[in-house]
């Protein structure tokens, strides 16, 4: 049986965003992916389909607390979405990066993990 050769990388490379999620059996079935303005002043957060200026500590801090408790929500034992729950893990994440870069004590969001077990 021989193998066909497909240049992935070119693919990527000049496909359209939108033909990517048309393609991909895991992009098709969920949510747009949290990602950054082009110029970096706003970060949408897929969990919450919203967005916050990248800038703002207190909006930040606000947004840190949704995504906690969407997090929390969805990793319920009986009633959770595991899905849910890491795209909501990946966002508290990156939220606590973006507050790291801002704040005077970096070190109140150098452990994410345990940040989003006890607030």
């Amino acid at each position: 049986m021989s193998q066909k050769q497909f240049e992935w990388d070119a693919f990527f490379s000049k496909c359209s965003f939108s033909e990517i999620n048309r393609l991909s059996p895991e992009f098709s079935s969920r949510r747009r992916p949290s990602i950054y303005s082009p110029d970096g002043k706003l970060f949408y957060i897929s969990s919450q389909d919203n967005d916050v200026e990248t800038d703002n500590e207190k909006q930040l801090r606000a947004m840190l607390i949704d995504v906690r408790a969407s997090y929390i929500s969805a990793s319920h034992p009986d009633k959770g979405n595991k899905n849910k729950a890491y795209i909501a893990r990946i966002d508290f994440l990156e939220i606590c990066r973006l507050l790291a870069s801002l704040t005077d004590d970096p070190t109140e969001f150098s452990d994410p993990d345990n940040l989003l077990e006890v607030i």
